[in-house]
């Protein structure tokens, strides 16, 4: 199916942001019950990814997190979403000012499912941002309630039980349940070379959203960008059978953060992005531009 092709007859799309390298307010918020439909295809909409958080190294001058821990932070035309908080708060902080991106522009942090290395910066978000609203997949639990600024009900949170659009051009993809009885979802986002997957920091239903995606978009996935963390012994043989599941669907590119292995896939780490530029083949990994008055200093590590 061409792209053109598959732009046209595309009625919804499940935005997800992954590459592959390598209750609510008083009243929760319901999503629809049908997917979102999509904008048609705009040649000079720009849309980028950037690493803000993770444990891997790739630009040089932009510190990585002790720890498991991952964010990034996603442009479509002028509206922004951060997918995962990471793991520390000051760090995010400090990256998201090091690239230049004003926390008054995001307008959502998405997490593609509640466990402690994706979620745990999100206080620090919400002290400078009280009412940003956070999609999860889930109800968030007691315990996040006692550790995140949300109240109680939690505001400002919707739980996207369904396909649900954060942002023109950026929809969840509807929960999965994974074997551990948890939800998780991922990011589908609308590019100029078509669908783009982020399944988000270790996600245990890459594959199955992959699918989802694939089906939701009838188009084949330009790009997977996610996280996925490093396997031994027996497990190596279950992460090679996801790998050669993924790649059946033929995306176009994959790039893998929170991971050393994978040869065959395009790495990245803290401080890369990745561009969709109207006319490429494919999409673009390259460093991220670092604002002129980037702090230099390491920020302090902090829990919430």
């Amino acid at each position: 199916m061409s792209h053109a092709g598959g732009r046209r007859r595309r009625t919804a799309y499940a935005v997800c942001a992954l590459a592959l390298a390598a209750g609510c307010g008083s009243a929760p918020a319901e999503p629809p019950t049908s997917p979102p439909a999509f904008p048609p295809t705009d040649a000079g909409e720009r849309v980028t990814v950037t690493v803000v958080c993770d444990w891997v190294p790739f630009h040089p001058d932009l510190p990585t997190c002790s720890q498991w821990g991952l964010a990034l932070l996603v442009r479509r035309g002028r509206h922004a979403v951060l997918v995962e908080a990471g793991a520390d708060g000051n760090l995010l902080l400090h990256n998201l000012q090091a690239l230049g991106a004003d926390l008054a522009g995001i307008q959502a942090v998405v997490l593609t499912h509640l466990e402690s290395g994706n979620w745990e910066g999100l206080p620090a978000i919400l002290r400078e941002r009280p009412g940003m609203t956070v999609v999860v997949p889930e109800e968030v639990t007691d315990r996040m309630c006692e550790r995140l600024p949300l109240g109680r009900p939690p505001r400002n949170v919707i739980i996207a039980r369904s396909p649900t659009e954060v942002v023109p051009g950026i929809i969840t993809s509807g929960r999965f349940r994974a074997e551990n009885g948890r939800f998780g979802q991922s990011l589908i986002i609308h590019t100029c070379l078509g669908p783009a997957l982020i399944p988000g920091c270790g996600n245990p239903e890459t594959v199955a959203m992959a699918r989802r995606a694939t089906r939701m978009t009838g188009e084949r996935l330009c790009m997977i960008l996610g996280g996925m963390a490093p396997v031994s012994g027996e497990r190596q043989f279950e992460r090679a059978r996801e790998v050669a599941a993924l790649k059946s669907l033929q995306p176009t590119s994959y790039l893998v953060l929170n991971t050393t292995c994978w040869n065959a896939c395009l790495r990245a780490g803290a401080g890369a992005m990745v561009r969709f530029e109207p006319g490429a083949e494919r999409p673009i990994l390259a460093n991220a531009e670092l604002a002129p008055d980037a702090p230099t200093s390491r920020p302090a590590t902090s829990r919430p």
